[in-house]
Formats: C-alpha cells, structure tokens, sequence
C-alpha cells in the first residue's frame, strides 16, 4: 500500500466511524422518546405487565455491543433483534390496552 492509499483507508475508516456514531445517536434518540411516552402513559394496567426495567432502559442497556471498543456486527444485530422484540412486546400491551378501551367505548354507545 502506498502512503496515498493509506490516508484514503484512514478517511474512509474515520467516515465510517461518524456515520455510525450518528445512526446509533439516532437510534438512542428514538429510544429514549419511546421510553418516555411509555413512562408518561402512567396506566398501572400497562406498566405493571412490561417485563423489564422501562423507566431506566436506553440504547446502550438494549445494545451494549454498539459501544465496545471492538464492534462485532453479528452481537450488534442479534442485540437490536432482541431489543425489537421487547419494543414490540410493550407495544403489544399498550395496542391490547387500546382495544379494550375502544371496545368498552363501544359497548356505552360513546363511539358511533
């Protein structure tokens, strides 16, 4: 390798580097919008069926791989799969919530 060829490996590798750092910082902005709407929500009979801890969790909890020195993108993506699923699971909680509400609205003629 040349000294030329050197620098663009060194530039391309730095480029990649703040390219995933600003996907992960928007990653932990999501999280942490999504952790606070489900805080917020304040419904016992939603929070008191999420099986871990939401008020404290963030990206880094979900995927601590992303912040290792040495990144392993197959640890990465089975931790970001891991995490959807929790997401999901909340979520399926809250919709189930939801459609209870909606239904009892319904059964009371409060929705036409």
């Amino acid at each position: 390798m040349s000294s030329i060829d050197v620098k663009d490996y060194h530039k391309l590798l730095a480029s990649a580097k703040e390219k995933f750092i600003a996907e992960r910082t928007l990653e932990e902005k999501k999280i942490e919008e999504w952790r606070v709407g489900v805080v917020g929500c304040g419904k016992s009979a939603i929070l008191e069926k999420i099986p871990f801890d939401y008020e404290h969790v963030t990206y880094r909890i979900l995927v601590p791989a992303a912040y290792e020195e040495n990144l392993d993108p197959e640890l990465i993506k089975k931790q970001i799969e891991e995490a959807k699923e929790k997401i999901d699971a909340v979520n399926q909680i809250v919709a189930e919530y939801n459609a209870e509400g909606l239904k009892l609205l319904e059964e009371y003629n409060v929705m036409k």
